[in-house]
């Protein structure tokens, strides 16, 4: 993570969203670095079974079709049920790359069939408010 965090927006002139690129770093290191964490990111927050359901069904219905980041996200919103605004917001039409450190981890006893923990997760970098406020781990 932190050699495309220091490298990309020196080889592209800048911290760029990944929807809206400039034309002239359409295949620069934003759309490739930052493009593919954020779908592998998508991929964890849906979840396996909902995101390859979603993302065939969409290749499905709209192959060889012109579409836009907002009817994609609107697409996957409404096939997996998880509203994905904030996500889509935080991570692909911001600038720069979201980068997390864990502060503090605090793990007790057993409960169940595994442990409680606790963390204080703090950003590093221009990173996912939204989401770390709805989600939890």
């Amino acid at each position: 993570m932190s050699m495309f965090c220091h490298k990309t927006p020196v080889r592209d002139g800048g911290y760029l969203p990944v929807s809206g690129v400039p034309t002239e770093y359409t295949y620069g290191s934003t759309v490739y670095d930052k493009g593919s964490d954020v779908i592998h990111t998508l991929r964890s927050y849906m979840g396996d079974s909902l995101f390859f359901h979603c993302v065939k069904s969409f290749l499905s219905d709209y192959s060889w079709k012109t579409m836009s980041t907002a009817q994609l996200r609107d697409y996957l919103s409404s096939c997996s049920g998880i509203n994905l605004n904030d996500y889509f917001n935080d991570w692909v039409y911001t600038e720069g790359f979201s980068h997390f450190s864990i502060e503090r981890k605090n793990i007790s006893g057993a409960s169940g069939n595994g442990f409680d923990i606790d963390l204080v997760i703090r950003p590093k970098a221009q990173s996912c408010f939204a989401l770390l406020q709805q989600r939890s781990c």
